[in-house]
């Protein structure tokens, strides 16, 4: 019975993990080129169209010029890459939104089979991991939920490009746990480590990824043993140490003693008050108690596969 679990996806000959992955990318494609020439909106219209910078800015002025650089940088290769009469023009920078979803739809499967591969004989996950691949990155591919983030231009890049570092740095670290030569490992701790620096270019949702990377050792590199997962404590260090560094040095101490003080006030957008009165400020304890109705909505549009 082991030695068919076992086999169960060996069956599958090497196309399998090419043509369908190449499958979804298209219908991927399919489904979002209509949105390429959307106009920008929101967001967009104060960090591009607005955002007068754009038009002289240099890769040394934005490099490591703050928390979000990568997203101005990319948004200036955009600028200069348009025709000279539309440079302003959504094309570039929704069909930039539509390459890195693709992207980090094949690492989700990349990530998936390298997980199943290093599964138990035996297991479920084992046995099925080719579909579980399969599955997962193409609900994270064409599930309505990621229209959201695909076609909102600048959300798209920020949230986009942190997902697609993150999931990058989960596959690097996957390797880099199972490889024993001594080159490829050098190698692949370097690019765990450009990977955790570019994160923290694109949001700040990028602190979480050195958990990220603790709870993939824990239950699917170490599987809950503590003598397996103090093995690689040199690499968890340097990913917590590399990223939050930067993001203290970004966003300065004060930043965070304020925000774990529940002393950091934010103004409210015109068109998203949270507070009772737009003139209000929002509070840590306001941000919070206005989360749950973010997390339902985001579960409703999960769960129901469109929007209402």
């Amino acid at each position: 019975m082991n030695e068919m679990h076992a086999t169960h996806n060996e069956k599958y000959s090497w196309w399998w993990y090419i043509v369908l992955p190449v499958v979804l990318l298209m219908l991927t494609a399919g489904a979002y080129i209509s949105s390429v020439m959307y106009p920008f909106e929101f967001d967009d219209l104060a960090n591009i169209v607005k955002y007068f910078n754009v038009r002289h800015s240099t890769f040394g002025s934005l490099f490591f010029s703050g928390s979000r650089w990568i997203i101005y940088w990319l948004n200036m290769v955009y600028y200069y890459l348009s025709p000279q009469h539309a440079k302003l023009a959504p094309f570039f920078y929704r069909l930039g939104n539509i390459t890195f979803h693709c992207i980090t739809g094949l690492l989700i499967f990349l990530l998936v089979v390298l997980l199943g591969r290093r599964a138990a004989i035996g297991t479920f996950f084992k046995t099925y991991y080719l579909f579980f691949a399969y599955l997962i990155s193409g609900l994270f591919l064409l599930h309505p939920v990621q229209t959201q983030t695909v076609s909102y231009v600048i959300q798209g890049q920020c949230e986009g490009l942190a997902c697609l570092f993150m999931v990058g740095m989960c596959v690097v670290f996957v390797l880099l746990a199972q490889t024993q030569v001594r080159v490829w490992r050098i190698l692949l701790f370097v690019l765990l480590s450009v990977l955790s620096v570019l994160s923290c270019g694109t949001k700040e949702i990028a602190i979480v990824g050195p958990l990220l990377l603790l709870l993939l050792d824990w239950f699917f590199i170490a599987q809950g043993s503590w003598k397996s997962i103090k093995s690689r404590w040199w690499i968890h260090a340097t990913v917590i140490t590399l990223v939050f560094s930067l993001y203290i040095y970004f966003l300065q101490p004060a930043y965070f003693i304020q925000v774990f003080g529940g002393t950091i006030a934010l103004h409210n957008n015109l068109g998203n008050t949270l507070t009772e009165t737009v003139a209000q400020k929002i509070t840590p304890f306001y941000f919070f108690i206005s989360q749950f109705k973010v997390i339902l909505h985001y579960l409703a549009i999960f769960l129901s596969g469109r929007f209402h």
